[in-house]
């Protein structure tokens, strides 16, 4: 469930981030989407920043520590 889940919202952000720049309705969208947090500064043009990475790694040890958090908390009686 969780990796259907997790490979769901991937392709969901990846056809957002595709198809923003056609559809206007889209473009809002795309500030939550880890694509465009890596891509939106054109990694190949310009190479990649310090900045267009750290929003995703903050974002996944700050998941992971919620995930960990919640792991602990699970009863097993």
């Amino acid at each position: 469930m969780a990796v259907a889940v997790a490979s769901a919202l991937a392709v969901a952000q990846f056809l957002i981030e595709g198809l923003a720049e056609q559809v206007k309705a889209l473009r809002p969208l795309r500030e939550v989407s880890p694509w465009h947090w890596l891509l939106g500064g054109d990694p190949l043009r310009a190479g990649l920043t310090w900045h267009s990475g750290l929003l995703p790694l903050a974002t996944a040890v700050l998941l992971m520590a919620i995930g960990t958090a919640l792991f602990r908390l699970r009863d097993l009686a």
